[in-house]
């Protein structure tokens, strides 16, 4: 969202902002650059952070700017990044259901992509428990929160956590023993 530099308060605003990331960019850039692996996606959420902070600027009152900042970066990328996946997750069951009607033929290596998926998900069911498994399939094929997660399937949000957790842990391992196969 383009930000209107024509107003005094706008100016202001532009100047705090810039005054916070001469001060303290790093540490910000240090924030997002731990929760963000794809370097394209942390550039985007760096200017987006700065943005936000023309947008809403730190009021006088903040005691400890470092512990606000933190937070606020995180909660900010947190955001962005499950937004971001549920517009993968919106792309990629727009695929597939374009792909079961034949409508609009996809390129092989999307093909090969959704074969590779079916193969996956599979791997899972046969692996996971089916609790885990289903976490792991709502979560990354449908794209729901914890929270939708925990509702859907009648768990607290801390439960559907550990079954990630021990999911993520055992697809690690089976992946680890399929490469030191090959």
């Amino acid at each position: 969202m383009p930000v209107d530099t024509s107003d005094e308060k706008t100016q202001k605003n532009l100047q705090l902002a810039e005054d916070i990331f001469a001060e303290h960019g790093n540490f910000i850039e240090t924030i997002i650059n731990s929760r963000v692996r794809d370097e394209h996606l942390r550039n985007d959420f760096y200017n987006d952070f700065f943005l936000f902070l023309v947008r809403k600027p730190l009021s006088d009152g903040i005691e400890n700017i470092r512990a606000y900042l933190y937070r606020t970066v995180c909660n900010q990328v947190n955001s962005a990044l499950r937004k971001h996946e549920r517009y993968r997750t919106h792309l990629y069951q727009h695929n597939l259901e374009a792909l079961r009607r034949d409508e609009h033929p996809l390129p092989e290596s999307s093909i090969a992509a959704v074969d590779d998926l079916k193969k996956i998900i599979k791997l899972i069911e046969s692996n996971l428990s089916s609790t885990q498994s289903d976490v792991i399939k709502l979560k990354h094929r449908d794209g729901l929160t914890d929270v939708e997660i925990a509702e859907k399937l009648n768990l607290t949000q801390g439960t559907v956590s550990a079954y990630y957790s021990m999911a993520k842990k055992k697809i690690r391992k089976i992946l680890r023993k399929s490469e030191e196969r090959q």
